[in-house]
């Protein structure tokens, strides 16, 4: 059916449900409403929850239970992939890949996917069940009100008593509008999360006594997998994650125990040190670990400040308990993954220094290394007289440069860095009049000085970005494509919709209507050129290690960049884990790249690949803090 066809049914469907939609038992109560409201600076129709519904909702279980979303986990084994229309869920049929375009769809149907099926069954094959000492403790806090660790608050915050004489003082009126916003905003935030984490409660609940649990996974159109079941899944939040444990138990040893204090280390958030400078620090800990194992309610001043609290809480019991211990996710993730991609394809040494590409005796941070160059700007200008130099000064710390660092390898804006530098300064307090100013320049010089710490990796985002724009000016119909090294048909959607207005039951809507035959969007296509194949390459090094510890009886589960597996296997899969790197690598991914873009334009002069360093991939299989 046509987009325009979908919006009509849509709309009659919703404008039905307020119709025929009620709350009321007795006597007519609607549950939705159609409103108008204020989005993006006008005001829109929308259709609301009505407040007593939603309190309804609130309520508890016995309301929520006819609520049930439609893909749960499964209690048997999902259903193996073979072709791209059987597989996962047996009764309900669910797509291969999310959304697919009828480009990407008949890009599938050429390709040999003997070893993407076998990827996305093996994460499939993994046995879940419910922890249920941190599902207890969490029923516990929500019922005392929740706003715990990363709980949300049962119940909104009051808005703030207006002062005496507010009517006739307008500066009074000004400053409680400003606070009762602020706390307006945050019960509208609050409110979905409560929905959310009540679902996932009340999921985790109706399983406890399931086991073993299965997440059906599917792949996006970049082929990084994702399980399907809402709510409750290991690539949810914190508190989803906490929930979850191994359904398979495995003894735990000497070495085994040593990961996990490790893991409980990171998921506390002392993550910089090296392994033993870990394990030390929980070693020191053991008598605080011990009390909130014991009963967390009466010490949650202990596990709620960390920086996974639910996830270190977990931990925190595992040490305790060897049942917990024997089924319990060790993780080990990435070191700036995007950034160990790029600087493996280019062989870049320098920058493979910086991301643990090359053995160190301590785990190296490329946000620290951004950060010296950054500060070395910033002093040079302060010391020429700029003023904005002395206001950034003060806030030049690790976090502030993370998150643009970062992001850089998925194409971040200037105005996306300047806004992430801008947040990290208003939590640091700088004035609010010298915000915009001092995000500005300080997000210029952490661009500027990632191309200097990677300079490799900076090279290799250029070609890419070059060649995606050759490509779509050559054939602005065609959207750009690649297969990844495991055979996966990666084609980006991105084309120009034509916009409809259309008049339906309830109101005017605009539509963008996709057309295959309109052309591709320029911007869209380059710009999400680099971070879609970085994502297509970490995928396929994911789904590599998911074949490969299938194949060894290895019990692993993915979340992109990070690696789960049980306590003693945690050696065994880093193993794995590099050893698979260095084989997708050792193919060189970007003259691989170039290949299939100059035969798929072959009147094309595309860029010859930047020039490789003097990377040796060898040493990544001898590098401790790879992965961890």
């Amino acid at each position: 059916w046509s987009r325009r066809v979908c919006t009509h049914l849509g709309t009659m469907l919703a404008s039905l449900a307020t119709k025929c939609c009620s709350i009321g038992y007795d006597e007519w109560k609607p549950a939705f409403k159609h409103d108008k409201r204020w989005r993006d600076n006008q005001k829109k129709g929308v259709v609301v929850l009505d407040d007593e519904a939603f309190a309804l909702i609130e309520e508890g279980h016995t309301f929520r239970q006819f609520l049930r979303p439609r893909y749960g986990p499964m209690l048997i084994p999902p259903y193996p992939w073979d072709t791209e229309t059987d597989g996962g869920y047996l009764r309900v049929r669910t797509p291969f890949i999310s959304k697919p375009t009828t480009e990407q769809q008949a890009a599938l149907k050429e390709a040999d996917l003997t070893l993407v099926h076998k990827a996305l069954n093996a994460l499939n094959s993994v046995p879940w069940e419910v922890n249920l000492e941190v599902v207890e403790t969490s029923r516990q806090l929500w019922n005392e009100g929740g706003g715990i660790g990363k709980l949300p608050k049962a119940d909104l915050e009051e808005l703030p008593p207006k002062p005496a004489g507010i009517e006739s003082d307008a500066v009074l009126l000004k400053a409680w509008k400003k606070e009762a916003h602020q706390v307006h905003s945050s019960n509208a935030k609050q409110k979905g999360a409560r929905i959310e984490f009540m679902n996932k409660l009340d999921v985790a609940e109706s399983m406890s006594k399931e086991a073993p649990l299965y997440f059906p996974h599917q792949f996006c159109f970049r082929s990084r997998t994702y399980p399907i079941p809402v709510y409750l899944n290991h690539h949810g939040d914190d508190v989803a994650r906490g929930m979850l444990q191994f359904h398979d138990a495995k003894e735990v040893d000497e070495r085994g125990y040593w990961w996990i204090k490790v893991h409980a280390a990171n998921m506390y958030g002392f993550d910089k040190a090296d392994f033993e400078g870990r394990v030390a620090f929980i070693d020191d800990r053991l008598e605080m670990i011990e009390q909130i194992a014991a009963d967390p309610m009466k010490c949650t001043e202990l596990w709620a400040e960390a920086e996974n609290p639910f996830q270190f809480l977990a931990v925190c019991k595992a040490l305790m308990k060897p049942l917990l211990a024997a089924r319990l996710p060790v993780q080990i993730d990435g070191s700036c993954n995007g950034i160990q991609h790029l600087c493996a394809a280019g062989l870049d040494e320098k920058g493979g220094n910086h991301v643990n590409l090359v053995p160190h005796p301590t785990p190296q941070d490329a946000y620290t290394a951004v950060l010296e160059i950054v500060a070395a700007k910033v002093y040079e200008d302060q010391a020429n007289g700029n003023p904005v130099a002395d206001w950034v000064e003060p806030h030049l710390v690790r976090k502030v440069v993370k998150q643009p660092t970062m992001t850089t390898v998925y194409n971040v804006t200037k105005v996306g860095a300047r806004e992430q530098v801008r947040i990290q300064l208003e939590k640091r307090g700088l004035q609010r009049d010298r915000l915009y100013p001092a995000s500005a320049y300080l997000s210029a010089h952490i661009l500027d000085s990632v191309g200097a710490v990677f300079p490799a990796a900076h090279g290799i985002m250029r070609w890419i970005e070059e060649c995606a724009r050759l490509m779509c000016k050559e054939d602005p119909n065609r959207c750009l494509s690649w297969v990844t090294p495991l055979g996966f048909p990666v084609v980006q959607p991105y084309r120009n919709l034509r916009k409809v207005q259309i008049k339906t039951v309830m109101q005017r809507l605009t539509i963008g209507d996709r057309d295959n035959n309109s052309p591709v969007s320029l911007s869209k296509q380059v710009q999400g050129s680099i971070p879609n194949v970085v994502h297509s390459w970490d995928g396929c090094h994911l789904q590599m290690t998911a074949i490969a510890c299938h194949d060894q009886d290895i019990t692993m589960a993915g979340v992109h960049d990070s690696v789960w597996t049980h306590a003693n296997d945690v050696d065994e899969m880093g193993s794995v884990l590099r050893g698979t790197f260095v084989e997708m690598h050792s193919r060189c991914l970007i003259d691989d790249l170039f290949e299939q873009w100059s035969k798929q334009y072959p009147s094309l002069a595309l860029p010859n690949p930047p020039a490789k360093g003097s990377l040796d991939l060898e040493q990544v299989l001898k590098s401790p803090y790879f992965f961890n």
